[in-house]
């Protein structure tokens, strides 16, 4: 089987936004590897030669990489958050509604517009609700004024 050949002529801002592409496609699938408990693979051959094409040091590549990890990281709890913020909103706009009207659906454009209306206003709330940054951690989240629950050891 004969390999075929193409030539493309990037600058050099063009071959470090594919570059940073080809990061974001390998740190994903990477991170889908560990998370199916398979073994992780080793750099592909193309992104390592772009990158020497590029002449960015493996250093310079794996913090690549990191700062690539950290972005779709912040995506992904963007992700998360909006949509646990919409859930939020139908919900309480579902409730609001039902006391006003029985039988009243998500699909009903009333409650839909109640939705959108509350996923404004309480965005910030509904965030804090599943937000673990300062959630408290370990056994000092038992502890209730120095005591702990009862039948904890």
């Amino acid at each position: 089987m004969q390999t075929e050949f193409i030539q493309l002529t990037l600058s050099k801002d063009e071959a470090a936004r594919v570059l940073e592409a080809l990061a974001a496609s390998f740190v994903v699938e990477d991170e889908i590897r560990a998370q199916q408990g398979l073994e992780a693979v080793p750099l592909p051959q193309h992104l390592a030669r772009l990158a020497g094409l590029l002449r960015i040091s493996d250093e310079a590549l794996k913090k690549l990489m990191d700062l690539t990890a950290e972005g779709l990281w912040e995506y992904s709890w963007f992700v998360y958050t909006s949509e646990w913020a919409w859930f939020r909103a139908q919900h309480d706009a579902l409730r609001q509604m039902h006391a006003k009207h029985s039988g009243v659906t998500l699909d009903h454009p009333d409650c839909r517009r109640r939705a959108e209306i509350l996923y404004r206003k309480n965005f910030e709330k509904y965030v804090r609700e599943i937000d673990m940054r300062n959630a408290p951690t370990g056994p000092k989240s038992q502890i209730k004024s120095g005591k702990r629950k009862s039948g904890e050891v």
